[in-house]
């Protein structure tokens, strides 16, 4: 039994192994991040028409999907631009998500342009490398409380073995999906310089569209004379703070030092 046990940590290991050894020897990440990209719009946009109210008319969850959109890549996506309809008011998925994947890729070479190639190779290395191997070590101390507590579930007349095997499944496809989301946050969030990060944020779009930004409107009166009065919020980005310091934060948002990060 502790064989069988063992034997399922060992086939997460080989999947993952694996795709650490070919992200390490591939020349172009490139390739392997679009590829991802394609996959997770694809599965996001069959999410939201799985989530359509029944009771609405539209056949997708717009807001679901175009809030996942604009919060994983950060380069102002509108509903005219991404949704696609059959003649017969079914939502063209294909059509879609090859849109949107048209337009990541669009906006990713201008931010590549201002990088370095051999830096930005290196970079999208290490974006695959450090989703895998962060989510990889939470995914192994996740597992060591399951094979721990699962025995609990004999007393429910339930096969331990079993359950471990079901639950070991489930909690590796969300680790999948974990690794493949950080990467993708992480492809408009990253740079090998700040010169780079900045000019970066200079080029991408600079208003942001909130799908639902009514439900925020009030009745008050003053309410109303304090709150903007069109749905597009303009921002300017100009270099206002000191330049970043080696022990200072790092301003693209990982929380880590500077020179830890795109400092290095």
């Amino acid at each position: 039994r502790t064989l069988e046990y063992d034997d399922v940590m060992n086939k997460q290991r080989e999947v993952i192994y694996g795709l650490r050894k070919e992200t390490l020897f591939n020349e172009n990440c490139q390739e392997l991040i679009f590829s991802i990209v394609d996959n997770e719009v694809f599965r996001h946009i069959e999410d939201a028409i799985a989530a359509a109210d029944k009771d609405s008319e539209s056949n997708i969850n717009r807001d679901a999907l175009l809030t996942w959109l604009n919060m994983t890549f950060p380069i102002g996506f509108n509903e005219k631009e991404i949704f696609i309809f059959k003649e017969n008011g079914a939502p063209d998925e294909d059509a879609m998500c090859d849109k949107i994947l048209e337009r990541v890729k669009e906006v990713y070479a201008l931010k590549s342009s201002f990088e370095e190639p051999e830096a930005l190779r290196w970079l999208e290395r290490n974006i695959i490398l450090n989703a895998i191997d962060r989510l990889w070590q939470d995914h192994l101390y996740a597992m060591d409380n399951l094979r721990s507590s699962i025995g609990l579930r004999a007393y429910a007349q339930k096969d331990p073995l079993v359950e471990y095997k079901q639950e070991a499944f489930k909690m590796f496809d969300a680790l999948m999906q974990e690794i493949d989301q950080e990467i993708l946050t992480n492809m408009f969030r990253s740079a090998t310089s700040l010169q780079a990060f900045e000019k970066m944020f200079e080029s991408l779009p600079q208003t942001l569209n909130h799908p639902s930004l009514d439900q925020f409107a009030s009745d008050d009166a003053d309410a109303q004379q304090s709150a903007p009065p069109e749905e597009e919020i303009s921002i300017s980005f100009r270099r206002e703070v000191p330049k970043v310091g080696r022990n200072d934060k790092c301003p693209c948002g990982s929380g880590k030092k500077y020179k830890n990060c795109c400092g290095r």
